[in-house]
């Protein structure tokens, strides 16, 4: 299917794509708001809150996702719909001027080039290459299966995740130039933002003072964003896309006003020749061949940010000599090429004289899956990384293989070898996803868990499909007691448990009985 066009002048679909936090739980989302502000019902519904509420500001819905294992929560925040609105009205007059705004930095990787014109159809989700396109419109892996809207806005360039750069032809190009590259990122970037900052990002303080009742850009920006959060200017709300573009402004200025002092006489630091740079929204990466120009480098930087109110997260600093690649990324490819063989043994390639074909073959499930999982924890223990670390890209793979598995009628044969193949396939993929449960390995589980569904579906084999859906159930039901154990007594939120309790129970008729698993 691919590509679908969309209407650009329908400004409400910000309500769809920039307000809220893509980790909101699965049955939560802003269409029924949408729809109400398309059909311009909105007025009614909101002259109540105010009578109930006033409307001076909003007070955001707060919420924990987990982070990483042994690490605490991550807050983040759902705007109030009445302060969702002036949202609409921020990217319907100022979008132009917001392209512009984050056009400036030579070192940023992850910016808005300009407003997205499609969005990928639910089909072509699942055909997604992640490191197909250097410039995306849209992050295809996180979608819904049954999403109809675009992810965002805009479209952002060169790359929308960060692992990206250290695959990407630059980032070796890097490594050939320089000896040395250190690594650092701003302290709790978003929660310590100061809201009036992008009036001096945009201007400067002493004119944003003079000017503050002006109406403008910045100003009304400014005002937005306190009102989305209890009128606070200190910080914003953590998750929506509004506030990265937000931070990216004021960024983008930190970055331009930095190079300009580091090419200054004083330092005669000029970036492209005697250093480079580059930023992921609020991650640093700086190149050198000497170690005392990057701590110069790393000071101006400071003092820029701290000219904003931001600060380096100092135990985070790293300093690396070439070759760059560090243990993480080694383990990463070491994954991949165990995923391949994997899949090399149990997909076998039939030739004949009319042509090629593959079929799955498959002797012993648990024992491939078993051995997979100990090859999996040794690229682990070598690498001296937590099983958390490496285990989303095999979430991520075994995702996007099993969809295109499933569009293959060819491949499918023989029911006995698909229903290892799947046993396989489920052992590997919720172990993998029990080391990691965050909101992005639990939409890929998800998606997984409804494509297998509705498999079955359309292809009626209750003996195949009670097997399958038995040993999800079981390995789920060890999920949820396991999660359960490892949160006792700690402050850490279940919305992943959630999550992929109301896929396989509520929607999908998998035969699991949600009382054992009470959050």
């Amino acid at each position: 299917m691919g590509k679908i066009k969309i209407n650009k002048d329908n400004k409400n679909r910000v309500l769809l794509t920039e307000v809220l936090p893509y980790e909101v739980p699965m049955i939560f989302s802003n269409e029924g708001f949408y729809l109400i502000v398309k059909d311009k019902q909105h007025e009614i519904f909101f002259d109540r809150i105010k009578e109930l509420a006033g409307d001076t500001y909003g007070i955001p819905f707060n919420f924990n996702i987990g982070k990483t294992i042994g690490g605490d929560p991550r807050t983040l925040s759902i705007i109030h719909p009445r302060y969702q609105l002036p949202f609409v009205e921020l990217y319907e007059k100022y979008n132009s001027l917001m392209l512009h705004l984050c056009s400036k930095s030579p070192i940023s990787l992850r910016k808005i080039s300009k407003v997205a014109s499609f969005y990928y159809s639910p089909n072509f989700v699942f055909d997604e290459d992640p490191n197909k396109n250097a410039e995306v419109e849209i992050e295809p892996e996180v979608l819904n299966e049954e999403t109809k809207y675009l992810k965002s806005y805009f479209t952002y360039k060169p790359i929308d995740l960060i692992c990206k750069f250290y695959d990407r032809m630059e980032f070796r190009r890097l490594e050939q130039k320089f000896n040395y590259m250190m690594t650092f990122d701003i302290s709790k970037c978003f929660y310590n933002i100061y809201t009036h900052s992008i009036t001096w990002a945009i201007k400067n303080k002493a004119s944003s003072k003079r000017n503050a009742n002006e109406k403008s850009f910045e100003n009304y920006f400014d005002k937005i964003m306190q009102q989305a959060n209890y009128n606070e200017t200190n910080g914003i709300v953590v998750g929506p896309e509004i506030s990265r573009i937000f931070a990216e402004i004021i960024l983008q200025q930190v970055d331009v006003d930095a190079i300009e002092i580091l090419e200054k006489d004083s330092h005669k630091l000029k970036l492209g020749i005697d250093f480079e740079a580059r930023r992921y929204v609020d991650d640093y990466f700086i190149f050198a061949n000497d170690e005392q120009d990057l701590l110069k480098i790393k000071e101006v930087f400071q003092d820029k940010l701290s000219y904003y109110k931001l600060y380096v997260n100092q135990s985070k600093t790293e300093i690396k000599t070439s070759p760059f690649i560090s243990d993480i990324h080694v383990a990463k490819r070491e994954i991949n090429q165990l995923l391949l063989l994997l899949f090399d043994k149990i997909i076998i390639q039939n030739t004949n004289k009319t042509e090629d074909t593959k079929s799955i073959f498959v002797e012993m499930p648990y024992s491939i899956s078993q051995n997979f999982i100990k090859d999996f924890q040794c690229v682990a223990k070598r690498n001296n990384l937590t099983y958390d670390m490496i285990s989303k890209d095999v979430v991520r793979f075994l995702n996007v293989k099993i969809s295109k598995i499933l569009k293959n009628d060819k491949i499918i044969k023989d029911g006995t070898d698909f229903e290892k193949f799947l046993i396989v396939v489920f052992d590997i993929l919720l172990y993998c996803y029990s080391m990691n449960i965050n909101a992005s390995t639990t939409f890929k589980v998800a998606q997984v868990i409804v494509l297998i569904c509705k498999y079955f579906e359309k292809n009626n084999n209750n003996q195949i499909k009670n097997s399958v859906f038995s040993e999800i159930s079981k390995e789920i039901d060890k999920i949820f007691i396991n999660s359960k154990r490892k949160t006792k007594g700690k402050n850490k939120s279940n919305i992943e448990i959630l999550n992929i309790l109301h896929c396989v129970h509520t929607n999908y008729g998998i035969n699991y009985h949600c009382k054992k698993y009470k959050p």
